[in-house]
């Protein structure tokens, strides 16, 4: 059988990009650390997909601080 490795790179890369996009959508008035939410969503995809698309679904359940209005 044979595999082509460079469609499942692409597959596995726009996965990635996809679940850090949502992971950022979800996490963006939920806490002040949204790169790293991005950069942990894309790690995860890419390592094993199933544990970025929970990452983004524990994101999208997640209730929005009570103190994240900031008065500086």
């Amino acid at each position: 059988m044979n595999w082509d490795y460079v469609l499942l790179g692409l597959l596995l890369f726009v996965n990635a990009v996809f679940t850090a996009m949502l992971s950022f959508k979800f996490a963006k008035s939920k806490t002040d650390y949204q790169a790293m939410v991005i950069i942990l969503s894309f790690v995860l995809s890419l390592c094993f997909p199933p544990a970025g698309w929970i990452h983004c679904w524990h994101w999208s359940r997640r209730l929005p601080d009570k103190d994240f209005i900031k008065f500086d």
